[in-house]
């Protein structure tokens, strides 16, 4: 019994010696195959397969997103959003809302002056500003380089305007509608802006002859 022993324990340690480990087979779950793991000198590859399951489940996934890095574009309708969620996203109202204005705002918009460091006023671009009259009415026209204010002014006597028009909007196109104007008269104006720095800029003074309107009579032969 002794030598018996002996001779197996002999045995097991000539094979540790040649590197040879028992290769123990297991199988893995959902497989067919053996799946053997190896730390022997020869390794024993085998082959492994998904799950019809697992095949049917990601097909039934459409897709979401798809970015291709070729000449052309394939496009993939997305489906519509549940009526659920379009349900409860309407009753989400708006949290933030900003208005570059002056009035109607809910949040006020901060301009850095410190940090823009704008001390050039605005100017009226190829002036004299365009002016459009007919009869009692009159439209007055013009560019500023910058976003700007306007206070205009105008009257029947070179710098005296007794009528006066305050836009506190900032914009560069000003347009002014004047009305009540008396046909055949000269008008004296002059615009003041300021811009959204406080740089102010007063114009020179224009003018402009409100236009009379001519009727013929209508003759018949």
């Amino acid at each position: 019994m002794m030598n018996a022993k002996l001779v197996l324990t002999l045995v097991v340690a000539i094979l540790l010696l040649l590197g040879v480990v028992l290769l123990v087979p297991t199988t893995a779950q959902g497989q067919t195959t053996g799946f053997i793991i190896s730390n022997a000198d020869a390794v024993a590859y085998v082959s492994t397969t998904v799950s019809s399951q697992l095949i049917t489940l990601i097909g039934n996934v459409p897709p979401r997103f798809v970015v291709q890095h070729a000449n052309g574009i394939r496009y993939y309708s997305i489906p519509p959003i549940s009526s659920t969620l379009t349900s409860l996203m309407a009753q989400v109202g708006d949290r933030f809302v900003m208005q570059y204005a002056n009035a109607n705002r809910d949040y006020s918009f901060a301009y850095p002056l410190a940090m823009i460091g704008d001390t050039v006023p605005p100017f009226i671009v190829t002036p004299p500003p365009s002016v459009s009259s007919s009869g009692s009415n009159a439209t007055i026209t013009w560019f500023t380089n910058e976003f700007a204010t306007t206070i205009f002014s105008y009257g029947i006597q070179p710098g005296v305007y007794a009528q006066t028009i305050t836009d506190t909007l900032y914009y560069r196109l000003h347009e002014f509608t004047l009305t009540g104007l008396t046909p055949g008269t000269r008008y004296y104006y002059r615009a003041t802006h300021t811009d959204r720095s406080g740089n102010i800029f007063q114009s020179v003074e224009y003018s402009f002859v409100a236009k009379i309107s001519v009727y013929l009579p209508l003759i018949k032969k």
